[in-house]
């Protein structure tokens, strides 16, 4: 049977971590197991067009726009964290379990009746800003500053400088707000 419980959490503006209970696999005749992850940035849930009985995962002809995002060769597994991703966008994703003898592409058994599905959009990257300036540096004074160019996709609430004279900088030490 299909993976259950299968979930999407945007954990960064580059990450969304899958989890899953694991699926039901045959007892006998399934020397390996395993899922396939297919995914899509549109609004469309990927299906398993594509996905056939005695082809292995890297040659499946999948439909314009469905990506294979990994092949997990355990059956045992139950979390995936899907990296490298672009913020703010959503990604969906379905989970189909497989079996195959260990050896040869021929053997691919996927089950792709009632498939899950799971979505998640990526949170805002981090902010972007122009190299900070120190300059006018005297005993009591300093002119500090830089610029943002882009807000990671997120809103900024606050924005500052922050200094220290005598260990390292942290957010709290000494914050002088600018917005």
């Amino acid at each position: 049977s299909a993976a259950s419980s299968f979930n999407a959490t945007a954990v960064s503006g580059t990450e969304i971590d899958l989890g899953w209970n694991t699926a039901s696999f045959p007892g006998s005749g399934a020397n390996n197991t395993g899922y396939i992850i297919l995914s899509r940035t549109d609004a469309t849930n990927p299906t398993a067009t594509g996905v056939v009985n005695g082809t292995a995962p890297a040659s499946l002809s999948l439909p314009s726009g469905t990506t294979l995002v990994t092949t997990i060769t355990s059956g045992a597994t139950t979390l995936f964290n899907n990296t490298g991703l672009a913020a703010i966008q959503q990604y969906n994703y379905i989970i189909i379990p497989f079996t195959w003898d260990g050896a040869n592409a021929a053997t691919y058994n996927y089950n792709t009746g009632s498939a899950p599905t799971a979505n998640a959009t990526t949170l805002p990257g981090p902010p972007t800003l122009t190299t900070p300036i120190v300059s006018s540096i005297t005993n009591t004074s300093a002119t500090l500053g830089a610029t943002v160019s882009s807000n990671g996709g997120g809103t900024l609430t606050n924005f500052g400088t922050v200094y220290n004279t005598n260990s390292n900088v942290t957010i709290s030490s000494n914050p002088m707000s600018d917005g």
